[in-house]
């Protein structure tokens, strides 16, 4: 019992919880009220205010219904972060749709799913009823009456790749993404108004970071479209252009980056997600800022909405084969257990199960899988975990290390 008890607190100490300022609507429509002035999106060609971006959402959201669900099959574009936006503020909840995808591929998405209309930019046979992005960014009638959000309304369904199977729709709730991005805009801006890039795809649930961090905190994305061609270069032009203030991109993308001197950038962070971060990529990568970057592991499911564990890389401490990923974020847990669902001792490897306010809302249309992977666990006196399906060890310190699937 004494071991145990050590352990449970090593593992989830009392926390302060996330001090929760609404949906992702209402914190940007608060900018949009406060700055309308202020560069809120960018493209190559063009840029946009808060305001404007209010009034063109506004017109997206005056032609969609509350409680639907709407595709978004779009490619990077800031066009693309209209629509989001303004399928949120409508009161319908988005699904992030690859047009390169197959045919196949896209239909049972569109009817797994249960959509109710689809954003396209381009002509495709689609089974159910779609709308051009250039009709409705242009629209004349913006909505002048939104719905007010709740915690419980469905914000957005994101489809895992189907590597392991049939791909799942996990639906993630307006209150744990208020719940990560209000963390999130806190740890990472801390107060300032950064810039992001917006250049990973947007079915990837990393992207939702880059997406709506900056719209919640008063700053800014710049969108870096897809090349074209056998590899997608738009990294490379991130790190060229020096336009931005932090990163979040997979530790893949930085074997990617071209032979340069970033001591003089204007990136000051880093967050690597997705992938196992090994110490010896984060340490070549701190070395090549000369010491002036901070590389965040950040660690989540689909299922935990984006992140809910994180570390900050310390050339010093970490010296392992990979960076840990860290701890849970307030109002999140974080267990390593056993087969029976009980705690293992420090070192130990075992699953990991997440628990607290990011875990989603289930699998679409999938009531029994729902059940049978979001479940309670009367040893810890938790209602509703999450496994992962990660092998992971907890230190004394309280820091998780990964170990693999």
């Amino acid at each position: 019992p004494e071991e145990r008890a050590v352990v449970t607190e090593a593992a989830n100490p009392p926390a302060v919880g996330v001090d929760q300022r609404g949906s992702v609507v209402s914190q940007f429509e608060q900018w949009a009220t406060s700055d309308r002035e202020s560069l809120a999106l960018a493209d190559p060609d063009r840029r946009w205010t808060y305001g404007e971006l209010d009034d063109v959402t506004r017109r997206i959201a005056g032609h969609l219904t509350p409680g639907s669900v709407v595709g978004v099959c779009l490619g990077r574009s800031a066009e693309a972060v209209m629509a989001m936006l303004g399928v949120l503020r409508a009161g319908a909840a988005y699904v992030a749709i690859d047009p390169t995808w197959p045919d196949q591929r896209i239909n049972f998405v569109l009817e797994d799913a249960g959509c109710a209309l689809v954003i396209l930019d381009e002509a495709r046979e689609v089974p159910v009823p779609s709308v051009d992005v250039a009709v409705l960014t242009g629209a004349e009638n913006p909505a002048t009456d939104l719905p007010d959000i709740r915690s419980g309304d469905l914000a957005y369904i994101l489809y895992t790749s189907g590597s392991t199977g049939r791909p799942k729709g996990v639906m993630i709730e307006h209150g744990s993404l208020a719940h990560y991005l209000t963390w999130a805009s806190g740890f990472y801006d801390a107060g300032d108004r950064i810039t992001f890039p917006l250049f990973t795809p947007l079915t990837f649930d990393l992207t939702v970071t880059s997406l709506f961090v900056p719209l919640v905190s008063g700053g800014s994305i710049v969108v870096y479209p897809e090349t074209g061609g056998p590899a997608d270069t738009a990294v490379q032009r991130v790190f060229a252009d020096d336009a931005v203030d932090i990163v979040k991109l997979t530790p893949s993308h930085l074997a990617l980056l071209p032979d340069m001197d970033l001591s003089t950038s204007r990136i000051r962070q880093l967050i690597l997600g997705g992938e196992d971060l090994t110490t010896a990529v984060a340490k070549r990568v701190h070395d090549r800022f000369g010491d002036r970057v901070k590389i965040h592991n950040e660690y989540g499911p689909t299922e935990a909405t984006v992140g809910c564990i994180v570390h900050t890389y310390s050339p010093d401490d970490d010296v392992s084969p990979s960076v840990p990923i860290g701890r849970p974020i307030p109002d999140m847990r974080a267990w390593v257990l056993d087969d029976a669902g009980q705690p293992v001792p420090f070192g130990v490897p075992g699953e990991l199960w997440v628990a607290g306010a990011g875990v989603a809302r289930g699998y679409v249309g999938s009531p029994a899988l729902t059940a049978e992977r979001f479940v309670a666990n009367e040893h810890l006196g938790e209602p509703r975990m999450y496994p992962t399906g990660d092998v992971a060890r907890l230190r004394p310190s309280g820091t998780i290390e990964y170990l693999g699937r």
